[in-house]
């Protein structure tokens, strides 16, 4: 540390201002099945992929 001249203080600070990843806001809804809702990113819920191995079409469950 004495080297690069850095010290403690230093540190600290860099480890404040450190951004969490993402900005926290919402997605709107995409899908929804009652109270059942998917937003259409990540990765696909079981209720929507249990509808669709039961013959559903993913489109019939679109927000309008």
């Amino acid at each position: 540390m004495e080297t690069f001249g850095i010290t403690l203080a230093d540190l600290g600070a860099a480890r404040a201002t450190k951004k969490t990843g993402g900005s926290g806001s919402k997605v709107a809804v995409k899908y929804r099945n009652g109270s059942d809702t998917w937003s259409g990113r990540g990765r696909t819920p079981k209720w929507l992929a249990d509808a669709e191995a039961s013959g559903a079409n993913r489109e019939s469950f679109l927000v309008k």
